[in-house]
């Protein structure tokens, strides 16, 4: 960890307990008290472990001896008991209200405790019905104020879309990846560990020289602020808004570095914990060997493997580190063989013009063709998607017509007949068991209704997994990930209806979606439900976004065997309709 990274970190945890406080309606010196402790940790010269180490922290003005007893747990266990407690008081999102311009703890306070109010959905709700004018100080105006203030913290929220994040640092590792003095580097954080939106970027290298290294960052990167520079540490904000940190290593403290700055930091915590027990320290610098007497004896470590396998574990793939048994399983050799890239064999879930699309089909089968893929599902909108451009029965006549020619002229790829059929308000999809049985693969989602209440949603999903001729339940949750949230939906209750049909999910690579989330496509593999990994391009250009659906499956613990388009086209074809 950087020299400031405990300071930022515990002033954030003072500041969140000041502000809860304040919610609750607690003694207003309470609350001012944890304000000036975050803000003499915000602004405090030298590390808090250090400064906590050597005893001088007690001679900070200000640093009592309650705020060294809670660094002190902080730092051995990375929580603080007392913050824990006050935040069960209150619901989860309630901090979110004070993301709102002039919409303070006071405010929270009135609108929680007087009309339940605890969330930025549900402020927005009362503000637009008109309820806040009911409150003290609260009138119209200040619904107004509110409503333009939640407009803008939606606009602004702070994360970012993982394949956005990805493209705003393409720049600074193509220019880390040609850097002389670069010996070798990584996207750390949540960007590495595949979460589907994230807050900003880590980058650790390690280099022989960080001036030109940091140099070369700063150029590549075009900041339009620089927040901190440093020997190891450069951060930036860039023109879009996302804040980008490059760490710099040496070669030898690079593993250790980037275990650490993957995270998560559950997954640390829990690391660090095993270590423990193992006799060991373990942090960002190194580990080493505790003896007895509290000797410290560094233990050379190569690479994470390394590190793992000194640890008594199997490597934990990044994707899979949030403390939700990897340890586990990574000690008693059970952890699964992630899917790869490779081993997707179809592309799954293609539109072309016929709907929606902005190429033809033969320009989305040559593409495919070239990006490696043996096989490529054309899988349009249906005929209730009138906005979309859904095919009419004759259209879906020409366009198998279309399909049969281009497989006897075209080599090296094969195009199958699907389609993306909307499911109804009553569950039922729209077209006749005739025309349905003609498709080597049914997909059905939810493209309307979003308004519906769960039982419906719930009821419209699971009568079309039994629906016999539906293959696949499509974006399942129906979110947009930053936009707008999934409709209501017993997820449990749909993904055990696909495994009682033999119904696969699909996990959609749109970027926007990533839909089945990752946390669901687990539970499905856990239930036995069988997966799709999906593009759901409606352009050549964007075929590629079947990855982004690998790294959700990766990160769900699939392996190639839960993944249907892993087979050939025969076999995708045969297991869709026999169920194995």
């Amino acid at each position: 960890m950087s020299s400031t990274q405990h300071n930022e970190e515990l002033a954030a945890i003072f500041e969140e307990m000041a502000a809860l406080l304040d919610i609750l309606g607690e003694n207003p010196f309470k609350v001012r008290s944890y304000h000036n402790v975050s803000h003499i940790f915000s602004t405090l010269d030298g590390d808090a472990a250090e400064l906590l180490a050597s005893g001088q922290l007690e001679n900070v003005k200000g640093v009592g001896s309650s705020t060294i007893e809670k660094v002190r747990e902080y730092l051995e266990t990375g929580r603080i008991a007392a913050h824990l407690e006050i935040r069960s008081r209150l619901p989860a999102d309630i901090l979110d209200l004070l993301q709102v311009p002039g919409f303070g703890p006071r405010k929270a306070r009135a609108v929680y405790q007087k009309l339940g109010v605890s969330s930025l959905h549900q402020l927005e709700e009362a503000a637009a019905s008109g309820k806040l004018e009911e409150l003290e100080g609260f009138g119209r105006k200040t619904e107004e104020n509110i409503l333009a203030g939640i407009e803008l913290v939606k606009k602004h929220k702070g994360r970012f879309l993982w394949a956005d994040a990805m493209h705003v640092i393409e720049p600074v590792l193509n220019a880390l990846s040609s850097h002389k003095s670069v010996i070798t580097f990584e996207v750390a954080g949540s960007l590495r560990r595949y979460m589907e939106t994230v807050k900003d970027a880590d980058i650790l290298a390690a280099t022989s020289d960080p001036a030109s290294t940091s140099a070369s960052f700063l150029d590549a990167a075009a900041p339009v602020k620089i927040t901190s520079r440093g020997d190891t540490k450069v951060s930036i904000v860039t023109s879009y808004g996302m804040a980008v940190d490059l760490r710099m290593v040496s070669k030898k403290e690079f593993p250790y570095a980037l275990h650490h700055f993957t995270g998560s930091k559950e997954h640390n915590i829990a690391m660090r914990g095993r270590s423990q027990k193992m006799g060991f320290k373990m942090n960002e610098y190194g580990l080493f060997r505790v003896s007895r007497a509290g000797r410290e004896t560094p233990v050379k470590c190569a690479s994470e493997n390394d590190l793992f396998q000194t640890l008594g574990l199997d490597y934990i793939p990044p994707e899979l580190r949030e403390d939700a048994g990897e340890i586990e399983a990574a000690e008693h050799h059970v952890l699964p063989h992630l899917v790869r890239r490779e081993d997707v064999r179809g592309a799954i879930h293609v539109h072309s013009t016929y709907s929606d699309g902005h190429d033809s089909i033969e320009d989305m089968a040559v593409a495919a063709r070239d990006a490696g893929f043996s096989y490529i599902l054309i899988s349009d909108h249906s005929q209730s998607a009138y906005y979309a451009g859904g095919l009419k029965p004759d259209e879906l006549k020409k366009q198998w017509k279309e399909i049969d020619a281009l497989n006897r002229r075209l080599d090296g790829v094969r195009i199958l007949k699907g389609i993306e059929t909307d499911i109804l308000a009553d569950g039922s999809v729209d077209y006749s068991d005739g025309i349905l049985e003609r498709f080597d693969c049914v997909i059905a989602s939810i493209h309307s209704g979003f308004t519906h209440d769960e039982a419906t949603q719930t009821m419209r999903l699971v009568r079309a997994a039994r629906n016999r001729h539906v293959d696949v339940i499509g974006h399942l949750s129906g979110r947009l990930l930053l936009q707008r949230e999934g409709y209501p939906v017993n997820h449990e209750e749909v993904l055990k209806a696909c495994a009682d049909t033999g119904t696969a999910v699909e996990i959609n690579g749109n970027p926007h979606r990533l839909d089945l989330d990752w946390r669901w496509a687990r539970r499905a593999r856990e239930l036995g439900v069988r997966t799709v990994l999906t593009s759901d391009a409606h352009r050549k250009e964007t075929l590629s976004h079947v990855f982004a659906a690998v790294g959700v499956a990766r990160k769900a613990w699939l392996e190639k065997k839960d993944v249907l388009n892993s087979r050939g086209a025969d076999g995708f074809i045969a297991a869709l309709k026999n169920g194995s």
